[in-house]
């Protein structure tokens, strides 16, 4: 499925007993990764996995300052998921590049700039891109954050 909920469509099927890669976890679905890099969401219910194996959930500590991410913006604006045609079939690794040595960009919930952020990703942090839509990129942390900016900011 293209979002974390039911309803929104399919990307296609997979089949019984495939074994895929979990790499992030939002309300109760998996984001995850099959072994010709498709890629796609799913409940954790249709799932039979190691559960100290999986990654950290979405909302997950940010930063040091200790404050947490959430789907929503400081601006309340919501977390935009990629419609299915805007993810890379096969998701890569890029390196956050700040406009400053030690800066860091933002976790923008849209992929349009002035609509808020989700958090902060410091320069040098590598991420994994799943998604472009024109000049921006969608993508998730390590610790399980998902955003959007611009590919500019990435090498």
């Amino acid at each position: 499925m293209p979002k974390p909920k039911s309803g929104n469509g399919h990307l296609g099927t997979v089949k019984d007993g495939t074994r895929v890669t979990i790499l992030a976890e939002k309300s109760g679905y998996f984001f995850f990764q099959t072994s010709n890099g498709n890629c796609g969401w799913n409940g954790k219910n249709w799932f039979d996995y190691d559960k100290d194996a999986v990654p950290s959930k979405v909302g997950s500590s940010s930063g040091s300052s200790g404050s947490h991410s959430s789907t929503l913006s400081t601006k309340g604006v919501e977390l935009e998921f990629p419609a299915s045609r805007y993810y890379f079939r096969n998701p890569f690794y890029m390196t956050v590049k700040a406009s400053r040595s030690g800066g860091s960009i933002y976790l923008m919930p849209k992929p349009k700039s002035g609509n808020g952020n989700l958090g902060r990703v410091k320069d040098g942090e590598v991420v994994t891109i799943l998604a472009e839509k024109g000049s921006y990129y969608f993508f998730v942390t390590d610790d399980g954050r998902y955003g959007w900016n611009g590919k500019k900011w990435f090498w």
